[in-house]
C-alpha cells in the first residue's frame, strides 16, 4: 500500500492541525481526517468515485445536490459520485472532526 503520511492521535486534536489531511491510501482508495471550521458552504464538491463520511465531533450541516441534511456525531453519510457535496459547522458548535474514505474506481 502506498503510504501519503501517517498522524498520530495528537497531529489530529488542533490546534495544531496538519497541513494536509490525507492519512493513507493506494490503488485507488484513500481515507484521512478532515476539521470544518466554517459555517457557511463553501464551493460544493464532486468526485469520479463514491465517498463515506464519519462525523466524530462537532454539529453542523451536509448539503448534498440541493438538500441540507443536519449531522452530528456518530453519523454517517455515503455519496455516490459525481454528486456535489459541502460541509458546514453550527456557529455554537465546535470544530467539526471528520473522517472520510474514498473508494477505489
Amino acid at each position: 500500500m502506498e503510504m501519503y503520511r501517517q498522524f498520530t492521535v495528537d497531529d489530529l486534536t488542533p490546534p495544531p492541525r496538519p497541513e494536509t489531511d490525507l492519512l493513507f491510501g493506494g490503488s485507488g482508495a484513500m481515507c484521512g481526517m478532515m476539521f470544518c471550521d466554517v459555517t457557511e458552504y463553501g464551493k460544493l464538491n464532486q468526485h469520479e468515485d463514491q465517498e463515506g463520511f464519519l462525523v466524530l465531533e462537532g454539529h453542523g450541516s451536509f448539503r448534498i445536490n440541493d438538500e441540507d441534511v443536519k449531522v452530528g456525531p456518530d453519523m454517517s453519510i455515503l455519496i455516490p459520485a459525481h454528486t456535489w457535496h459541502a460541509f458546514r459547522k453550527d456557529p455554537d458548535s465546535p470544530d467539526m472532526k471528520i473522517f472520510y474514505f474514498h473508494a477505489a474506481n
